[in-house]
């Protein structure tokens, strides 16, 4: 550890880790393999720190699967990481059952931002709606990278910029959103 910045070194670490092992964006499929030299990776990691501060509260309240990390600090603590295990992680819905659980990280559908342009964007939301819904209506289309997005029915959208090129027809059809 570094001092005053471990909590910062070590989920910087973290992260690295996982990026390293390959972890995808949505609608990809890595295979069993790979995840799991990934996860193997991830409990080395953590069980190398497991005195760091930021290590701690993730092996004391994370979950693999079903898994509690807190095994990872074995010995100590072995009596609680089995009670843990038979009473298995609380997650917050039956919908919400990640792979990694950190019951302290928040999940909201929107977060909060301060920055000027989230605000210009709020306080136009309702013609930007209109604008959307006008230019669904007239002009959307799919591609072969939107396939993987939906099991159901078909994601529709309405581009600006692809691929570095103005898309003009609607960017002058969507004039508060552009």
């Amino acid at each position: 550890a570094c001092g005053t910045c471990s909590s910062l070194c070590f989920n910087t670490m973290f992260v690295t880790t996982a990026l390293r092992c390959g972890v995808r964006t949505v609608g990809s499929k890595p295979d069993a393999k790979r995840l799991k030299s990934c996860d193997a990776a991830m409990a080395s990691l953590l069980r190398s720190r497991r005195h760091d501060p930021a290590a701690q509260r993730i092996l004391q309240e994370g979950y693999l699967g079903r898994w509690p990390l807190s095994f990872l600090a074995a010995p100590s603590g072995l009596g609680g990481s089995l009670w843990k295990l038979l009473r298995g992680p609380r997650y917050p819905s039956q919908y919400v059952r990640p792979k990694f659980w950190l019951p302290f990280l928040s999940s909201r559908p929107v977060w909060p931002s301060n920055d000027a342009a989230s605000k210009l964007l709020v306080s136009h939301w309702e013609e930007i709606r209109e604008e959307f819904k006008t230019a669904i209506a007239e002009q959307a289309s799919a591609d072969v990278n939107t396939k993987s997005l939906t099991q159901r029915g078909s994601w529709q959208k309405v581009p600006f910029y692809s691929q570095g090129l103005a898309h003009e027809e609607n960017l002058q059809r969507c004039p508060r959103t552009a």
